[in-house]
């Protein structure tokens, strides 16, 4: 069996995908991700051996549209597995591939919009269902959005959130843990809090920051591990600069950019874990 996965980022910057495809290859199913190249995914620095195919976007969005429909002409999949993105719902009509079923996978739905446009996200909401229902079959992260697709005109399929305890536990563990700390002069006896995760301003970093700085007052050996990064360098630039203002980048790290399969060695480093 073949199943080609599409989604306008790299392969590696999101865990599901890239666990989506490392596991079912365990199992002896072909995967094949599409893509856009963002410079993130290196052959050479994951055992994953998942072929990967890049489209062009400097277009505009419905030529990479029509790159990722000749892609699964060429590729010929049993299944089409696309995490939802704006316009994928044009995919089914664009590609001859009549024979492949198609999956859409969604994991978010905007939840509110600027005050005073609640018409916007109705709206938003109904171009998402209509886009889902071109497909198969729809995968959804939990019950609330299954609820929001209970009128769909195809089957609404609920697959929870997981983990790979392999990765949080492998062998060696306390040598990585010991070998992380070290790269950051961090004590090995020290608690550390961990953030993982995009660093863009509408997860409220700040907000998380001057937390952590109350906290030191009254554990003034701990440390905050902030990793994640963003397309637009200046808005990490810019959160380092709130971590200077603050005279607290002795105590918080924030690492930049990490691909997903080189992030669990800081889940080993860290004590305590935190979500925006």
């Amino acid at each position: 069996m073949k199943v080609l996965f599409t989604f306008p980022r790299d392969f590696g910057c999101y865990p599901h995908i890239y666990e989506y495809c490392t596991i079912l290859k365990k199992y002896g199913i072909e995967c094949i991700y599409a893509g856009i190249d963002e410079g993130v995914y290196k052959t050479d620095m994951s055992p994953d051996r998942v072929p990967v195919f890049y489209v062009d976007r400097s277009g505009g969005d419905f030529s990479m549209y029509r790159q990722f429909a000749r892609l699964i002409d060429e590729m010929k999949p049993d299944i089409v597995h696309n995490f939802f993105y704006r316009g994928c719902g044009l995919l089914p009509y664009l590609s001859r591939n009549r024979s492949a079923r198609w999956i859409i996978d969604i994991r978010s739905v905007q939840l509110g919009v600027k005050p005073g446009r609640p018409w916007l996200l109705a709206l938003k909401n109904m171009v998402l269902w209509f886009e889902a229902n071109s497909y198969d079959g729809i995968l959804v992260l939990t019950d609330t959005l299954k609820k929001k697709y209970r009128n769909s005109i195809k089957r609404v399929t609920r697959i929870p959130l997981g983990a790979n305890k392999e990765k949080l536990f492998p062998p060696g563990r306390d040598k990585i843990r010991c070998e992380v700390r070290k790269d950051f002069n961090i004590p090995a006896s020290a608690p550390v809090v961990l953030y993982t995760g995009a660093i863009h301003p509408w997860r409220g970093l700040p907000v998380l920051i001057n937390a952590f700085l109350k906290v030191l007052h009254l554990h003034h050996g701990a440390y905050l591990l902030i990793v994640g990064g963003d397309q637009d360098p200046a808005i990490e630039e810019d959160l380092k600069e709130f971590v200077r203002r603050n005279g607290c980048s002795d105590r918080i790290k924030v690492t930049g950019y990490v691909p997903y399969f080189h992030v669990h060695k800081y889940y080993i480093a860290a004590d305590i874990g935190v979500s925006y």
